[in-house]
């Protein structure tokens, strides 16, 4: 069935290459051609390449606890109120509304008779500069700044004549130890990261090869509960299993000295379960209602969406900040066709973009939404 899956998403990219865009059918005197092909396209549009999960865990809604406080934070990361540069509001699509805090310089340029520079006047007189700067919402905070950091992933070149030298990298530190400095830094300043019963942490680390080579570390709770299955004997045997809040969280940057680079802090370490739980829905299931839910949201005319993960885990709630919902996420992509010109030439040709388009359908509703 896989097999047969593949090769209709194939036939169908054939047909809608010929159509204004992808997803759309280009109608013909034939209305019953018209019915097949628009019945293909309801059932082959999205394609999975990943293997489907079959259990069915017990699961509810979590309800938040704690909110971060604003002053605390301030003084904490940025230092006294009033040296402040300046705020605003901001609005996070997953976080909703908050307030972001700057921390950094004004600089107004001016009319300099010595070097001959004309005045500047109006909205380009005033330059900002902003290293720093913490964004608070109601469940959590992001602190980032633009300095210059040292790489955890260091570079080292010994010059060997005028036109050779030997590179090198190494860490300055292990993963080990840059997660015990991680460790302290969430403890001094926002205390010990805790999880309450019927919950454990999964942690994660890595140092980065890429970017400006940082060491990352992550921690998300998990829930614990467990899902019916069929023993040796054909007996229903419970088994248990861990399902991952990704949204309640914490993700620290640091650098080669272990200096805060940048932080994420959505925990809370007072979840507590809404409700009493019960297995989901199937992933199968939920692989149904996301073509419901694509389908409207391109009105009938989806492009071609490949699958390549399927998990189970908690987000946030897009209707109610204060609760993260159960939900099977989907990785998933489409192929936009642009139109580019080739270097040094006139000519111009189309390229395949591949566009990310992750969603979820909610594994107790069965309601669709992007992520």
């Amino acid at each position: 069935m896989r097999v047969l899956w593949v090769a209709a998403g194939s036939l169908l990219s054939v047909l809608l290459a010929m159509s204004p865009a992808a997803g759309q059918l280009r109608e013909s005197q034939d209305q019953d051609l018209n019915s097949r092909l628009k019945q293909m396209v309801e059932s082959s549009f999205l394609t999975v390449h990943c293997a489907v999960p079959q259990i069915q865990p017990a699961v509810a809604p979590l309800k938040r606890s704690t909110a971060p406080d604003a002053e605390k934070l301030i003084s904490g990361f940025l230092g006294p109120k009033e040296a402040l540069m300046g705020t605003e509001d901001i609005v996070s699509p997953l976080w909703g509304p908050g307030h972001r805090y700057k921390s950094g310089m004004v600089i107004y340029l001016a009319f300099n008779e010595q070097l001959g520079i004309r005045s500047i006047t109006g909205p380009a007189q005033k330059v900002e500069s902003v290293p720093v700067f913490l964004d608070i919402y109601s469940s959590g905070f992001v602190y980032a700044n633009n300095i210059p950091h040292t790489a955890v992933y260091a570079t080292d070149v010994k010059v060997e004549t005028e036109t050779k030298a030997d590179v090198t990298r190494h860490n300055v530190y292990s993963e080990h130890d840059g997660q015990a400095a991680a460790e302290a830094l969430v403890a001094e300043k926002l205390g010990k990261l805790t999880v309450p019963a019927g919950f454990q942490t999964n942690v994660k680390s890595l140092i980065q090869h890429f970017g400006e080579r940082l060491f990352a570390y992550r921690v998300n709770p998990e829930y614990l509960t467990s899902y019916q299955a069929k023993g040796a004997n054909g007996e229903a045997v419970s088994n248990p299993v861990a399902v991952p809040v990704y949204d309640s969280y914490v993700h620290i940057l640091l650098d080669g000295d272990k200096l805060l680079a940048g932080m994420e802090y959505f925990w809370d370490g007072g979840l507590t379960v809404v409700g009493g739980p019960k297995p989901c829905i199937s992933a199968a299931d939920a692989i149904l209602k996301a073509r419901e839910g694509l389908l409207k949201r391109f009105n009938s005319q989806p492009p071609l969406l490949s699958v390549t993960d399927i998990k189970l885990g908690f987000v946030q709630d897009r209707r109610d900040r204060t609760k993260l919902v159960p939900a099977w996420l989907f990785d998933a992509w489409y192929t936009e066709w642009v139109e580019e010109q080739k270097p040094g030439t006139k000519l111009t040709g189309r390229k395949g973009v591949q566009v990310p388009l992750p969603f979820g359908v909610n594994a107790l509703s069965g309601e669709f939404f992007e992520l």
